[in-house]
């Protein structure tokens, strides 16, 4: 007993310290206050897999990339139809492909106007129209009386009465604003290959040369010659010298087609008959 009290005595301070340490410790891990532990208080790896509670932790507690990816799903229901989109530009015609018909033979896309199909009633309007009279020497009053001595005159052409035998496409120029029945000539209402005749009389006189010529002229162009007869006064009484000249020319359309006559018979003479024709015959 003495033994004890003697090893207290002496060494009273240390194990005063040994029991408030002990004792500290085992307040501390009984007295902790709620929510006092967070991340600050834990150690780097301190949290094991066994120290967390089986099925606790959700997707949303892992980076994205740690979790494998599951087996693909079902396939879902087929979701509603959208709206239709705006209409798109229109694309070029494909080739025509098969068989023509109709007037037409062979295939598309090459076919080819099949023999006889094309008939008069195939036809539109070809341009055409005669003058039967020749009136005089064509001036600003629309006619200028006889033709002058060694002169070249435009002839003016009258459509009163019978003397028009036609005009299907309004080829008449007209060109006399005094009397609209009287014209210089025709006006090609469309390009192309025209066929063009003129016949000319003159009175009796057996001095001198007729000439007659076909002329046309562009709009605004120069006039070209497009045909010519030239001859002798018709010798004997009683006989008047007569002429002819015709031609196929090309015309651009508005182009002005007329016929002019020259004579040098030491005096002026007129017309005695005359018609001038023309016709489209072709592109």
């Amino acid at each position: 007993m003495n033994t004890l009290a003697s090893y207290l005595k002496r060494h009273h301070v240390g194990l005063l310290a040994l029991m408030i340490a002990l004792g500290g410790t085992s307040y501390a891990a009984v007295k902790l206050p709620r929510n006092s532990v967070g991340s600050a208080q834990l150690k780097a790896n301190s949290v094991t897999s066994k120290k967390v509670k089986n099925g606790s932790l959700a997707a949303a507690d892992f980076k994205a990339g740690q979790l494998p990816s599951g087996p693909a799903g079902p396939k879902g229901d087929p979701g509603a139809q959208g709206a239709p989109g705006p209409k798109g530009d229109v694309g070029p015609p494909g080739p025509s492909t098969g068989p023509a018909g109709g007037d037409l033979a062979g295939s598309y896309p090459n076919p080819t106007i099949k023999a006889g199909a094309i008939d008069p009633g195939k036809f539109a309007t070809i341009p055409a129209a005669t003058l039967e009279h020749a009136w005089d020497a064509a001036a600003g009053a629309c006619s200028a009386g006889p033709i002058p001595n060694n002169s070249e005159a435009t002839i003016a052409w009258s459509t009163h009465g019978s003397h028009v035998a036609f005009d299907d496409d309004d080829l008449y120029d007209h060109w006399c604003t005094v009397d609209p029945q009287v014209t210089d000539g025709f006006v090609a209402p469309i390009a192309g290959k025209y066929m063009i005749d003129a016949q000319f009389g003159w009175a009796v006189n057996t001095t001198g040369a007729r000439r007659i010529r076909i002329v046309g002229t562009p709009s605004g162009g120069s006039a070209q010659e497009l045909g010519i007869s030239e001859v002798n006064a018709v010798q004997g009484t009683g006989h008047p010298t007569d002429q002819a000249v015709g031609t196929i020319a090309q015309l651009s359309a508005g182009e002005l087609v007329q016929l002019l006559a020259f004579q040098d018979s030491g005096s002026t003479t007129v017309p005695v008959s005359g018609s001038f024709s023309i016709a489209w015959i072709g592109p």
